[in-house]
């Protein structure tokens, strides 16, 4: 069908951009390979372009990005029923070091936000 090409050209697409170190439209192309697979249900190929991004952002060092990328395909694997897939991603990217890291990046974050509020505050004082 004519929405599975499409996800699979811009899937190329963004493959391409980031062979040619095209960051910008890298992302772009990674980030609306994953929006038209969500759209028409191909839970799998959701998957593949989050773990095609998570690759590409790990070649790059944009590890917690990519740590995130590589979460959300698992949890696409899974729920498509691709056990052996969800379980070698798990094991190959360490994911559970990646749940440790975003979940401390997310709870410093909440930290500095509540920081930030307190300077304001005082400063308002």
């Amino acid at each position: 069908s004519k929405p599975i090409f499409e996800n699979k050209l811009i899937l190329l697409e963004a493959e391409h951009y980031a062979s040619m170190c095209n960051v910008v439209a890298a992302k772009e192309s990674y980030e609306l390979s994953i929006k038209v697979a969500r759209d028409n249900g191909y839970t799998h190929e959701q998957g593949l372009a989050y773990e095609c991004m998570g690759k590409y952002l790990m070649s790059i060092v944009e590890v917690h990005e990519a740590g995130h990328c590589f979460l959300r395909a698992h949890e696409c694997y899974l729920q498509w029923g691709a056990m052996a897939k969800a379980t070698k991603l798990w094991r190959d990217w360490k994911l559970d070091l990646c749940v440790g890291d975003i979940v401390t990046s997310k709870l410093k974050h909440r930290r500095d936000e509540n920081n930030e509020g307190s300077k304001w505050q005082s400063a308002a004082l």
